[in-house]
């Protein structure tokens, strides 16, 4: 009461020299409660009670979606519908974003859903269990199962056999994946896998595409190549376009950042360019603070001109294009090397005979037959052999033509279709970031203004973010 009356009679000057007798612990707690106070001043929070336990949000379009192991909720106008129930026999595994439909993978087949309607696309092989679906930087979707990596496009198309590491996560890079098995954690490149670490202490993986970095959370001491692997003890990483860790009370940037902090048991995060959803165990909170808007220089003053980009992205392929003439050389150029083989031989032999022989005599003058004692005797022989040569073949019918050249033709088709496909993917976000340039920086549109962010960080990565492409001269 007195403390009352204090700042009462002497005035708000005098506040300042009581908040200076508190303790640092009761002054944070002060600021604590009136951040969380102000923060739930624009947020709201439905209850998921109806809903069960959570496991992924997922957006599409301008859709949220909350996925569990059973259904998927729609949530429209600060309110959870229910959009689709599965069969008793299926388990949701994760759901992606693809051609502006949500698909759903199960245990046994993909769903796909549109808004509120949903249908059955395809189902997986009866021997198989499906895992993860995931986007690699290109923009394609592959479909992990318990066995394979399927690319899909509609359909399943078998990308890699993994039967034996017994896969249970991967995170795709641009020209690398990283798959967590059973028995540990694999590196595959070039169409080749290869084990890294024999653990089972992690617990999420992802690949960090600003960084070009696989991320790891878990126990892991001895990957020691910083350049291509970054370890985190947090306890589930949200992969999307902008990484982030999870950790049991808040949710962190790569760079250390506390994006939200004194969370209970945080599920996922998805940014939108209205404000943010988090979902926890028991409650989705949306915070719709409208961003304001901005013309950036990057956004409205320069966009570099196309041929400028796709000349860095053309870079890329000129060691792909040089490395397939040297393989065609070289295939021919083996028939030049001699085939050389050695071989060598051991032998031994032992042996032991054994000779009887009777004697018997005719007498001319008495007519007798004499027959005498038989005599017997035995042998031992023993020997050891070695052999060794050494020859040389030529093929000098590799000089004219190599079937390995069949096999590299291949490759360099494959390299084709792929810079083919880079070129329209490059192509049509150029137009597009053109065409929302002029609504985020003439009509003032903040969608167009988020998109167009969009844009221009998808050209970044393809040009191995080279910021001085950016910047005007």
């Amino acid at each position: 009461m007195a403390n009352y009356y204090y700042i009462k009679k002497k005035g708000a000057q005098n506040f300042a020299p009581l908040l200076d007798k508190l303790s640092i612990n009761c002054k944070i707690s002060i600021m604590l409660v009136l951040v969380f106070y102000i923060l739930t001043l624009f947020s709201h929070q439905i209850p998921l009670s109806e809903v069960g336990e959570p496991l992924q949000l997922s957006r599409c379009n301008d859709n949220i979606y909350i996925i569990t192991s059973s259904k998927v909720f729609e949530v429209k106008n600060k309110q959870i519908e229910k959009i689709y129930t599965l069969d008793y026999r299926d388990s949701i595994k994760n759901g992606i974003c693809y051609n502006d439909e949500l698909l759903i993978l199960t245990n046994r087949r993909i769903v796909s859903i549109s808004g509120s309607q949903w249908r059955p696309l395809i189902q997986l092989p009866s021997t198989e269990t499906g895992i993860q679906t995931i986007r690699d930087p290109w923009g394609r979707v592959f479909v992990l199962t318990d066995q394979n990596l399927f690319l899909f496009s509609g359909d399943l198309i078998l990308y890699k056999k993994l039967k034996r590491i017994h896969p249970l996560k991967i995170a795709m890079g641009k020209f690398s994946s990283l798959i967590y098995g059973r028995d540990g954690l694999f590196f595959f490149k070039k169409n080749k896998i290869n084990l890294l670490i024999r653990t089972v202490g992690i617990r999420d993986i992802c690949f960090d595409k600003q960084n070009q970095k696989f991320i790891i959370a878990g126990n892991i001491k001895s990957l020691s190549n910083k350049n291509l692997f970054s370890v985190t003890n947090a306890s589930r990483i949200i992969c999307r376009d902008t990484p982030y860790l999870l950790f049991k009370n808040k949710i962190m940037d790569l760079q250390g950042h506390q994006i939200l902090d004194n969370l209970d048991n945080p599920v996922d995060y998805v940014e939108t360019e209205n404000g943010y959803y988090l979902l926890l165990k028991n409650k989705l909170i949306i915070k719709g603070n409208k961003r304001s808007h901005k013309k950036s220089l990057l956004q409205c003053s320069y966009i570099p001109p196309f041929e400028s980009i796709w000349k860095i992205v053309e870079k890329t392929f000129e060691q792909s294009d040089s490395a397939g003439r040297k393989w065609l050389k070289r295939s021919r150029e083996r028939g030049y090397i001699p085939k050389i083989s050695l071989s060598a031989r051991i032998s031994s032999n032992r042996g032991y005979y054994i000779t009887k022989s009777d004697t018997i005599s005719v007498s001319s003058y008495s007519e007798a037959v004499v027959i005498g004692p038989p005599s017997t005797t035995d042998h031992r022989d023993s020997g050891l052999d070695f052999d060794a040569g050494i020859s040389l073949s030529w093929d000098l019918q590799k000089l004219l033509f190599s079937t390995d050249e069949l096999s590299i033709v291949d490759r360099i088709i494959d390299i084709n279709e792929e810079k083919r496909y880079i070129f329209e993917k490059v192509n049509s976000s150029y137009i597009r970031l053109l065409r929302l340039k002029n609504k985020c920086c003439n009509e003032g549109d903040n969608d167009a203004c988020y998109e167009m962010r969009k844009e221009i960080n998808l050209l970044k990565f393809f040009t191995n973010f080279n910021e001085e492409l950016w910047r005007k001269n």
